[in-house]
């Protein structure tokens, strides 16, 4: 007979401690910093871990410059790989798929992770609309 197995973590208590801002909501990619918590690569037993992509691309919708994002690679890719959304979420090209908030609410585009695992409260609007505020 084998080894025993540790039992497995408490993932409610470690949740309990994550930071967390003013309304409560964990913020996430302060955990990561402080090394809290540390995601896989993928899903697959093989995935190789990533080093970030330091790269920001700004994104406009037509007629609306105050909804402007200002997309971080280097926050997205520190959590998962390229190719965790390239190409099936997005094209590479910059501005080649039309992204909308139709879209995301529909659970596609950013909505795969956001408004589910990711800033699930819709008060998480400013951290990717800045002129919206906090």
């Amino acid at each position: 007979m084998g080894p025993e197995e540790p039992p497995p973590p408490d993932y409610t208590a470690i949740y309990q401690t994550l930071p967390r801002d003013e309304d409560g909501h964990v913020q996430w990619v302060r955990a990561l910093a402080d090394k809290l918590i540390t995601p896989k690569p993928g899903l697959a037993p093989d995935a190789k871990d990533e080093e970030p992509t330091d790269m920001d691309v700004e994104l406009v919708p037509k007629g609306q410059p105050e909804m402007k994002v200002v997309f971080s690679h280097k926050v997205h890719t520190a959590w998962v790989g390229c190719n965790s959304c390239h190409t099936a979420l997005f094209e590479m090209e910059a501005g080649k798929t039309v992204i909308t908030m139709d879209k995301i609410n529909d659970g596609a585009q950013c909505g795969v992770c956001h408004g589910k695992v990711a800033l699930p409260e819709p008060s998480g609007c400013p951290a990717c609309h800045l002129a919206m505020g906090k």
